[in-house]
C-alpha cells in the first residue's frame, strides 16, 4: 500500500497548479465583471488558499492512502463550483475537468477519474437547475488561452510523473543492488555460522538466553599439532579445511549445532535450537561421533596414500546435562553459544579419551544404553569437577537382533545373555574359556576318531 504522506506530497503540486490556473482563467474570462460580485471574489481567494490548507490538513489528519485519495472528492466539488462561476462556458468546463482528470488519473487511477467527473457533472447540473447565470460568449483569444492552459497543465503533470518515475527507477535499481549485496553477504556469513543458529539469529525474538538439557560433544585429533610442523602451509590448510568440512557436514546431517572450531577440534551440541528430546539428541550425538571416526579413517587413509601424513586418530568426549544457551559477549561482538558445567565435563572427557576412543559420561549412558553398545571405562576425577565421573567407552551401535537378549540351548550347552545386566569383561572371559574348552573337546574327538580308524 502506498505511503499516505507520499500521496499527500504528490497531490499537492498538481492541485496547487490546477487551482491557480483555474483562478487566473476565471479572472481572464470574467474580467471586470468580478468586481461587482464580492462572493465570486471571495470564492477565488479561497480557491487559491485551498491547496495549501488541504496539504497541511492532510498531513495532520489523513492516516491512510484511501483517505488521501478520497480527499480529491473535495476537488470535484470545487471544480463543479468553478464551472458554475464561469457561467458554464464550454472551454472553461473542458479545461477544469481536464485538470481534474489528469491529476486524478496520476494519483488515484481510472476509477476515481470516473467518480470525480461524475461529481463535477452533478454539481454543475444542480447549479444549472437552480438557475445559475450562463455565459456562452467568449472569443478566439479566450479559447486559445484555455487551450494553452490545458497544454501547460498536462505538460507540467507529465513532467512531474516523469520525475517521479525516474526517481522510482533509480530507487529500484539501488534497492536491487543493495539486496544483491545483502544476499552475497548472507551467503558469506552462513559459512561462519551453523545453519540452525543462522535460522535462530534471523528471528531476534528467539535469541533469549535459556537453560536447557543438551548433549555436548568435543572432538580432537591426536598428534596433529606435531604433524603440522613437518608440513607446508598449503598442505596444512587443505587437510584441515577438508577435515573440518567433513566433520561439520556430518554434524549437521545428524541434527547437531556446530558451536565452534578450535584448531583441529570441534564443539557440537544437540538439543538447541532444534530438539527431538533428550534421548534422541544423545543417541544422535553418539552416532555422529561414530560416523566422524569412520570418516576420519577414510580421510587419513587417502592422506597417507598421498604422502601427506601418517594415520590420524580422534578423541571424543560426550556429556549430557543442563547448560545456559543464548547470546553471550559484548556490545561489539556477540556469540550464540552454550556455557555451564556440562560443557566443561564434555571437554575434560575428550582429554581423557584414548586414541580413537569415544568416551561418554554416566548421564549420557542413561540416555543411549538401549541403542548403543558400551563398555565401562575408568572412573575419572576431572579437573574442576568435585565428584568423580563414571565413564563408558562407545563400542558401536546395537544393530537390531545382533544385540538383543539371548536365551538358547543345544545339547550340552545353554547360553543366556541379558544385555542390561551382563558384566561385559567377565562375560568375555567366560566366553573365551568356553571357546577354549570347545576347541579342546573338538581336538579330543578328532584324535579319538583317528585312533578308531587305525584300529579298524
Amino acid at each position: 500500500m502506498a505511503n499516505p504522506q507520499y500521496l499527500v506530497r504528490t497531490i499537492y503540486l498538481p492541485r496547487l497548479c490546477g487551482f491557480v490556473l483555474a483562478v487566473v482563467l476565471t479572472t481572464y474570462l470574467r474580467g471586470l465583471e468580478l468586481l461587482a460580485e464580492p462572493l465570486a471574489i471571495l470564492t477565488l481567494i479561497l480557491l487559491v488558499i485551498y491547496p495549501y490548507a488541504a496539504y497541511r490538513l492532510s498531513q495532520r489528519f489523513f492516516n491512510s492512502s484511501l483517505e488521501a485519495r478520497l480527499s480529491m472528492l473535495v476537488d470535484s466539488l470545487l471544480v463543479g463550483i468553478l464551472i458554475i462561476l464561469n457561467g458554464f462556458y464550454l472551454m472553461a468546463a473542458v479545461a477544469y475537468m481536464t485538470f481534474l482528470a489528469v491529476s486524478t488519473a496520476v494519483i488515484a487511477g481510472p476509477v476515481m477519474v470516473v467518480i470525480n467527473l461524475s461529481i463535477v457533472l452533478l454539481v454543475a447540473a444542480a447549479g444549472w437547475w437552480l438557475g445559475a447565470p450562463t455565459r456562452m460568449e467568449g472569443g478566439v483569444w479566450i479559447d486559445i488561452g484555455f487551450a494553452a492552459a490545458i497544454l501547460t497543465y498536462t505538460g507540467y503533470v507529465s513532467w512531474l510523473v516523469f520525475g517521479v518515475t525516474r526517481a522510482m527507477g533509480i530507487a529500484r535499481r539501488d534497492e536491487r543492488f543493495v539486496r544483491q549485496s545483502l544476499e552475497q553477504m548472507t551467503l558469506h556469513l552462513k559459512r561462519y555460522i551453523s545453519p540452525q543458529l543462522f535460522s535462530t539469529l534471523a528471528a531476534p525474538a528467539a535469541q533469549a538466553t535459556s537453560r536447557r538439557q543438551l548433549t555436548v560433544c568435543f572432538t580432537d585429533l591426536t598428534g596433529f599439532t606435531e604433524l603440522m610442523d613437518n608440513l607446508p602451509e598449503e598442505a596444512i590448510t587443505r587437510v584441515l579445511n577438508e577435515y573440518l568440512n567433513a566433520m561439520a557436514d556430518i554434524a549437521i546431517r545428524h541434527g547437531g549445532t556446530v558451536d565452534k572450531f578450535m584448531g583441529d577440534g570441534v564443539m557440537v551440541f544437540f538439543g538447541d535450537p532444534e530438539s527431538r528430546g533428550p534421548r534422541e539428541d544423545a543417541v544422535s550425538c553418539v552416532k555422529m561421533a561414530l560416523e566422524m571416526r569412520g570418516c576420519l579413517a577414510g580421510l587419513s587413509r587417502r592422506w597417507r596414500e598421498e604422502g601427506l601424513m601418517n594415520r590420524l586418530q580422534m578423541r571424543v568426549g560426550i556429556h549430557t546435562g543442563y547448560c545456559a544457551v543464548g547470546n553471550f559477549g559484548s556490545e561489539n561482538r556477540m556469540d550464540y553459544t552454550v556455557v555451564g558445567g556440562a560443557v566443561n565435563i564434555a571437554s575434560r572427557l575428550e582429554g581423557c579419551a584414548p586414541p580413537d576412543g569415544i568416551l561418554i559420561s554416566g548421564s549420557t549412558r542413561a540416555q543411549i544404553c538401549e541403542a548403543i553398545c558400551l563398555e565401562p571405562f575408568e572412573r575419572q576425577q576431572l579437573k574442576g569437577i568435585k565428584k568423580p565421573v563414571d565413564t563408558y567407552r562407545v563400542l558401536g551401535e546395537r544393530r537390531h537382533k545382533a544385540f538383543a537378549d539371548i536365551n538358547e540351548q543345544v545339547p550340552g550347552l545353554h547360553l543366556k545373555l541379558t544385555s542390561k545386566e551382563v558384566d561385559i569383561s567377565a562375560a568375555k572371559a567366560l566366553l573365551e574359556m568356553g571357546l577354549l574348552r570347545l576347541a579342546n573337546i573338538e581336538d579330543f574327538r578328532q584324535a579319538r576318531q583317528g585312533v578308531i580308524r587305525l584300529l579298524r
